[in-house]
């Protein structure tokens, strides 16, 4: 189901970013509605990274136009500098000063504000993210997951209008990112902040985010709340990028594609090569099906990882199954292919 469209608060047309000869942004059109959290994902050097500093306004772009809230910031004349734009931006590294206590490191950003009410604005901050009771601390004392959340009291103590995240939660263990993830997205959905966040782990766009912007090599070449992408990648990449995959070439021809696992409906599909692509999950155990050799498992704690050769094809499938549901190496499973976890992708 798609987000329905709302009031925009950032809008970006056109944009194109270029160092030397480097194409970093490549004519990139994007949206983020009012309150809503939109991931920009994808490998390094995507250009995600320069796609941010472009809203904040820390990139000049060559080409196209930038919108906050219907104010033009980036345009054929227009360049509006970062302090006048409204806009949040945390870094990956949080960028706090050493030399500054926590509280004025929230109040850093105020100084258009009177001291008393930049004192009260900037302890509010610190209240909402639970860290008050540092205020007269130094960022040196504190952990990381302390730290992340006193950079995001001060990306929000301005009330910007919108939220720029780059990689915020990368330098993280697991165990506390996962908490520090839950605690800084409660804040941002309370506060109705507008929320850019970069990120190249997929599956901390589809928990964080209302929708996910799929960059590649410049372009942004899906949109779609997580669901869409993970369920209908419009692309082999799109599909790659979301899971890990059995892939087996083969051809289209009259609406099937017959391959040595099976045969898969292709209805709608141009005649010609393709790229069939199993889902690990889409695979399980039957009474009558599949022949395959079982040639390695693999226990996970929330799953079994299993190779299995089948009968009459050259290469293996791997499968996910429910933990101690598997069979032991060297045996003979019969398996069975759910089509829903099929995905093809024609290659002419």
């Amino acid at each position: 189901m798609s987000v329905p469209m709302g009031e925009a608060c950032l809008e970006m047309i056109g944009v194109r970013q270029q160092f030397g000869a480097t194409v970093a942004v490549a004519d990139a059109s994007l949206r983020a509605d009012r309150g809503e959290v939109l991931c920009l994902l994808g490998h390094s050097g995507c250009g995600k990274t320069t796609l941010l500093r472009v809203a904040a306004g820390l990139e000049q772009p060559d080409a196209g136009i930038v919108r906050l809230n219907d104010r033009v910031v980036v345009g054929p004349g227009v360049f509006v500098p970062p302090e006048r734009r409204g806009v949040g931006m945390m870094f990956q590294d949080y960028a706090l000063f050493p030399h500054l206590s926590v509280l004025d490191n929230v109040r850093f950003g105020l100084t258009h504000l009177p001291h008393p009410k930049a004192h009260r604005v900037a302890m509010e901050a610190l209240v909402r993210v639970g860290l008050a009771h540092y205020a007269h601390d130094y960022p040196h004392v504190l952990s990381g997951g302390q730290q992340q959340r006193i950079a995001l009291a001060r990306a929000l103590a301005p009330h910007p209008e919108i939220l720029l995240m780059d990689e915020p939660f990368s330098n993280l263990d697991q165990r506390m990112r996962e908490r520090i993830r839950e605690e800084t997205m409660s804040v941002l959905r309370e506060k109705g902040t507008t929320t850019l966040i970069v990120t190249h782990d997929p599956a901390e766009a589809m928990l964080l985010s209302d929708r996910v912007a799929l960059m590649e090599q410049g372009h942004i070449v899906q949109v779609g709340t997580p669901g869409e992408l993970y369920r209908h990648p419009k692309s082999l990449f799109a599909a790659r990028y979301f899971c890990d995959l059995n892939e087996i070439s083969a051809q289209i021809r009259g609406g099937a594609v017959a391959t040595p696992v099976g045969t898969f409906a292709a209805e709608g599909l141009p005649d010609g090569r393709c790229m069939v692509c199993i889902r690990p999950q889409a695979l399980s155990l039957v009474g009558l099906g599949l022949p395959a050799m079982v040639e390695r498992c693999r226990f996970t704690g929330e799953a079994d990882l299993v190779t299995f050769r089948p009968q009459g094809y050259d290469g293996v499938l791997e499968a996910r199954m429910p933990p101690g549901t598997s069979p032991e190496a060297g045996a003979v499973a019969q398996l069975a292919i759910d089509p829903t976890g099929v995905l093809i992708f024609p290659l002419d």
